[in-house]
C-alpha cells in the first residue's frame, strides 16, 4: 500500500512538473502569436474569438494579451 501511495505522489509531481513546463513554453509561443496576429490574420483572429467566447476568457493569460497586436491599434480597445 505504502508503494503505490508513493508511486502517486510521484506521478502527481511528475505531472505538475510537465503541466507548468508546458504552461510556460506555450506562453512564449502563444502571447507573441496574439501580438502579432489577431487583427491582421483572419483564421487566427477566428479561433481566438471561438476559444475565449467558449473558455468565457480574454487572452491567453488575460487581456494585456492584446496590447499592441493589429486588432488593438486599429480600434484601441480590446476584444
Amino acid at each position: 500500500l505504502l508503494l503505490i501511495f508513493i508511486a502517486e505522489v510521484a506521478a502527481a509531481v511528475v505531472a505538475l512538473v510537465y503541466t507548468t513546463m508546458a504552461e510556460h513554453f506555450l506562453t512564449l509561443l502563444v502571447v507573441p502569436a496574439i501580438k502579432q496576429d489577431y487583427g491582421s490574420q483572419k483564421d487566427f483572429t477566428q479561433v481566438w474569438n471561438t476559444t475565449m467566447e467558449g473558455l468565457k476568457c480574454c487572452g491567453f493569460n488575460n487581456y494585456t494579451d492584446f496590447e499592441g497586436s493589429p486588432y488593438f491599434m486599429k480600434n484601441h480597445t480590446f476584444p
